[in-house]
């Protein structure tokens, strides 16, 4: 009998210790793995300077555990030869990705570009890699309210930090 006793207190032992390690692996899981389960956080400033042109893109966002239980707001500013193109605007959805991939949506609040088309109520993406060296962000999209796809990214065209920079946490 002490025997069996023994084999059956064992196995519980280790089945014990794996549900365990079961669940402390799965709560260790950072942003990079999951981003759609798991809080993560982007802000900083990225600037991009040419000689004749700037783009300046200041990010301060978090997702409450999905991408779109987003908060947050960013603003955009775009001097070039042709004038100023500028505006502010809320995170509706976020997500931070395997290398620190960040893709980011949401509604401008108000703004203008250098052509005088006012972008008040419409949408916003942008995609920015926070975990390459150097950094990037791309231009950013626009759309009538819904007609983006939440986190779906930028436009293609991406510039390159060279001063100051995003920071990612989870």
């Amino acid at each position: 009998m002490t025997a069996r006793r023994t084999k059956r207190s064992t196995y519980t032992s280790y089945l014990a210790l794996a549900v365990v390690m079961l669940v402390l692996t799965a709560g260790s899981a950072r942003g990079y793995a999951n981003p759609n389960t798991t809080t993560a956080t982007i802000h900083g400033t990225g600037i991009s300077r040419l000689p004749e042109d700037t783009r300046k893109l200041t990010i301060n966002a978090q997702n409450e555990g999905a991408p779109t239980s987003a908060s947050g707001f960013v603003q955009f500013i775009h001097n070039s030869p042709i004038g100023v193109s500028r505006f502010r605007g809320t995170v509706n959805c976020l997500t931070i990705g395997e290398s620190g991939l960040v893709q980011v949506s949401g509604t401008v609040l108000d703004g203008v570009t250098a052509a005088g088309v006012v972008l008040d109520g419409k949408d916003y993406a942008f995609t920015i890699r926070a975990g390459t060296s150097p950094q990037t962000f791309s231009l950013p999209r626009f759309g009538d309210p819904g007609t983006l796809t939440p986190c779906g990214g930028g436009r293609p065209e991406m510039v390159t930090v060279t001063q100051a920079g995003f920071q990612i946490t989870d």
